[in-house]
């Protein structure tokens, strides 16, 4: 399989821990040469959670304290030396912008957040994994590294194909 261009959404909360690891997973699986890390808000003001961790940040531009915090987090869960990183913090509808990023950076896979929230959530999934140009990874918040089974489901278009692939190479990585 190619080099993998990863797009990967933090939300600034503790479902980011859970993004990473997978993450990680993904990363030491497949051959990820590309990492793109965005935070994409429909207005960009600070987070207070933010501010409180971190007061020093303070008198920084928004979206830079954002970035910072990303890059913190980042650091924690991946091996930053070996791939080549860049962060964004983007202001925008966020379906919008993240099909649009994707597209923009040539992106295999986008790596997401999925909290366990019936209904709302259920739409703006289905509606992004329609709508971006590549394969849409949803992390549960209870997620568990135990693979057992990917499910890839086909209509035989050639994104079919280009997912099928994915999940070969992933199925090599796990226990299933």
């Amino acid at each position: 399989m190619q080099d993998i261009r990863l797009t990967v959404v933090l939300e600034l909360n503790d479902l980011d821990e859970k993004i990473l690891e997978y993450t990680r997973f993904i990363c030491a699986s497949l051959s990820v040469t590309k990492l793109y890390i965005l935070h994409v808000t429909e207005h960009i003001d600070f987070p207070e959670s933010l501010l409180l961790e971190h007061p020093e940040w303070a008198d920084l531009p928004v979206d830079e304290s954002i970035e910072k915090e990303m890059q913190l987090k980042v650091a924690q869960y991946l091996p930053t030396e070996n791939l080549s990183i860049d962060y964004a913090v983007l202001e925008g509808k966020v379906m919008e912008t993240l099909v649009k990023h994707t597209q923009l950076k040539h992106s295999d896979l986008l790596i997401v957040g999925n909290r366990h929230d019936p209904g709302a959530s259920d739409v703006v999934s289905s509606k992004l994994a329609r709508r971006a140009l590549c394969s849409v990874l949803f992390v549960p918040e209870t997620f568990s590294l135990d693979i057992k089974h990917i499910l890839v489901p086909i209509d035989f278009s050639e994104h079919s194909t280009l997912a099928g692939q994915m999940a070969l190479s992933l199925s090599t990585k796990v226990d299933g």
